[in-house]
């Protein structure tokens, strides 16, 4: 007996409710966890509430592309569990329908899910990606956070700027510390420096000119310095 159009629509629908529900859920827990880390940097560092936004909607492609396949398998084992489990299958299987007959809407599923990620993986996401680096230059040559004679904390970071220069030194006398890794802690010193994207785009980083990297060492009685000409240090 072949499963009746009827039945294939009731199950298509119940996973597909079920597969909606877990890729919202799942969706809202990775982006909370991996953004509540940055948000107080970002908010710190001056950022405005509709950038927020703005980030907040281009990283979303980079999990949703995940997110969708752990979601349909999520739905099809909470249909197909809550089927067995109130004897809807055993039912069905009592009217000639064989478990079998019961896979194309999942399938189907299965399909338009790989075809959605494919797209968000290799069309939507390079684009947004390409958006968020634009968007971080544009913040990092409109931040006015930064005043002379103040210490600012990024994280573990602790930035301090002595005084304004001009547009070839726009940052004179520049100390970054870094206590993020406990015992191997650092500061950096630099003459001159200027605000702009990291290597990967993605993220603020200052170009130190004129400076010293000055290293805690475990040892109290070693002392290390590091002195360079230019130097590229993310915040």
């Amino acid at each position: 007996m072949v499963a009746p159009r009827l039945l294939w629509r009731y199950i298509l629908v119940d996973v597909l409710l079920h597969t909606l529900l877990g890729l919202f859920a799942i969706t809202l827990l990775l982006v909370v966890q991996n953004m509540l880390r940055f948000l107080e940097d970002l908010i710190a560092a001056g950022v405005g509430i509709d950038a927020l936004g703005q980030l907040i909607a281009l990283v979303l492609p980079a999990y949703v592309a995940y997110a969708i396949p752990t979601a349909l398998l999520f739905g099809i084992l909470l249909s197909f569990g809550r089927m067995s489990a109130d004897g809807e299958v055993i039912a069905m299987r009592a009217c000639g329908v064989s478990v079998p007959r019961l896979l194309p809407p999942a399938l189907a599923l299965g399909v338009l899910a790989a075809l959605i990620s494919g797209y968000i993986l290799f069309d939507v996401q390079p684009r947004a990606r390409h958006s968020m680096r634009a968007m971080v230059r544009q913040l990092a040559g409109s931040l006015d956070v930064i005043e002379p004679g103040r210490f600012l904390v990024f994280g573990d970071r602790l930035l301090y700027v002595h005084e304004l220069g001009d547009s070839t030194c726009p940052y004179q006398g520049v100390l970054v510390g870094d206590s993020g890794d406990g015992e191997r802690s650092f500061y950096t010193a630099a003459r001159c420096a200027s605000l702009g994207s990291g290597s990967g785009g993605h993220e603020l980083a200052f170009a130190l000119r004129d400076g010293s990297i000055h290293l805690r060492d475990p040892d109290p009685t070693r002392y290390r310095r590091i002195q360079f000409e230019t130097m590229r240090l993310s915040i």
